[in-house]
């Protein structure tokens, strides 16, 4: 299985093709991108890793551009890297659930992802406004 047929599965570019992973490229896969700590760490990967591609894992990937984008803009991220990020072509979006087997992708997706990955960072929480604190610790 190649790239490009991810590409057909999310209708969207995997990573960038036309960058060789032989030149040092990395992939990184990342969870909680659009919280608190996760959009530091993503603005961090993307301004070090110039070459990089960036996997973000989201709950619902129709919300990333304005979550991601406000969440950095409130926490006073530079403004030139969250314009960037927001119009990138080195981030690809997923829509998934750490909850679901593969993340919510086919069983075949995921091992595409997880043979193309050279990093995680699993920076996603479990969020839950109604469960009782007694069961916080679970």
């Amino acid at each position: 299985m190649s790239l490009s047929s991810l590409t057909r599965w999310h209708g969207d570019s995997f990573v960038d093709r036309s960058v060789s992973r032989t030149c040092g490229v990395l992939l990184t896969s990342m969870t909680g991108a659009t919280g608190f700590l996760g959009s530091f760490l993503l603005a961090e990967l993307y301004r070090c890793m110039p070459n990089g591609q960036i996997i973000c894992l989201l709950r619902k990937k129709s919300e990333r551009q304005q979550m991601i984008g406000a969440t950095m803009r409130k926490y006073e991220i530079d403004s030139n890297i969250v314009r960037e990020i927001e119009t990138s072509t080195r981030i690809t979006w997923l829509e998934g659930d750490l909850n679901l087997s593969y993340f919510g992708l086919s069983e075949e997706q995921f091992s595409e992802l997880a043979a193309q990955t050279d990093h995680v960072i699993h920076n996603a929480a479990w969020v839950n406004g109604m469960r009782d604190t007694c069961h916080a610790s679970d």
